[in-house]
This record gives structure tokens, sequence and C-alpha cells, in this order.
């Protein structure tokens, strides 16, 4: 099945790129599973975003924490050396998503589309240059306001701590003695 979905997309991408399909079985759509497309909306050519969704689907579905026991691991399929060459710790599949993306885009930059054959052929990329990698999503951008930049008035005093629970004193048996007889 994965053969199917990799001519799946192999063929999607290429009729996207408007270039021909030698061989597409007759059981397999030409969209079946195929997002995003690699042809750019800008007509400027393909973001890097869209790049990356295309190659990492094809490598390992998409899967970012991929690790199927042959040496091989994460989204885009990195061996564990190429990793550590790339001056990253641990292993690729256990690195967020965006760190594995940019390690993608570095790793491009120095060997070219070489790195990942198959798929690179398949997708068209040899002809392609790699475009910067867009700014991370919002929700990793989150900025941490420090505290000497929240107004705080230096003439009011702090609000006074709560007051103490009074609970009733326990009493000795000679007291209760005393008092009931």
């Amino acid at each position: 099945m994965r053969t199917h979905r990799t001519m799946a997309l192999a063929a999607s991408l290429s009729l996207a790129a408007g270039t021909a399909v030698t061989y597409l079985p007759t059981s397999v759509s030409a969209h079946a599973d195929v997002s995003p497309s690699l042809a750019g909306d800008t007509g400027d050519g393909p973001s890097a975003e869209a790049i990356l969704a295309a190659l990492r689907n094809c490598e390992s579905g998409g899967n970012y924490t991929a690790d199927n026991h042959d040496g091989f691991f994460g989204a885009y399929q990195f061996m564990e050396e190429t990793w550590h060459a790339l001056g990253y710790p641990g292993y690729p599949n256990q690195a967020p998503p965006r760190t594995q993306d940019e390690a993608v885009v570095r790793l491009q930059a120095i060997s070219g589309w070489g790195q990942w054959p198959a798929c690179s052929v398949a997708l068209g990329l040899s002809s392609l240059t790699m475009p910067p990698l867009g700014p991370p999503p919002m929700a990793t951008r989150i900025a941490v306001v420090p505290l000497t930049s929240v107004a705080v008035s230096e003439t009011d005093p702090p609000p006074p701590p709560p007051p103490p629970e009074e609970h009733p004193r326990p009493r000795r048996f000679r007291d209760l003695v005393a008092e009931f007889g």
C-alpha cells in the first residue's frame, strides 16, 4: 500500500507541477492522500512549508515520532549520525516538529536533495531550491513579558494577609469534669 500511496503522491504532485506522469496504476487515484500540493499559490513556487509537508508525508506518512527500528528516525527519516553531525542531541523522532523542519532545511542547504533519494525524485525536488522556512506558528511565538514592564504602584501597600482561622482550644479532661461534674 505504501508504494501506491507514494506513486499517487508523486503523480499528483507531478500533475500539479505540469509534468507528465509515465506510470500510474489504474486502481490509484491521482489525488489520493495528497496534502498539501507543491503548486505554489502565488506563482513564485512552493513554500518551504509545502515542500516539507510533501517530503515528510512521503518519508514517514507525516509522522514526526516515526521509529520503524530500521535506523531512520522522525518525519524525515534522519539517521542518528546525520542528526548528531548537524549538532542536535538525542534522536530525531524525539525532537519537536519545528526542530526537525529546521534540520531538513539545514541539511538540504549543505548536501542537496540526495539525502532523500526516493522521495526527492518522486516529488520532483531536484530542480527546486529550498525557500527560507517561515516563522514558527503563532502558538510557539508567545512572548513572555518581563516583570519590569508590569505597572506596579509603589505607594499602594501590599494587601494584608488573611486573618488566621480561630479554632476553639481543645479542652482537657479535668476542665470538662470541673465544668460538668
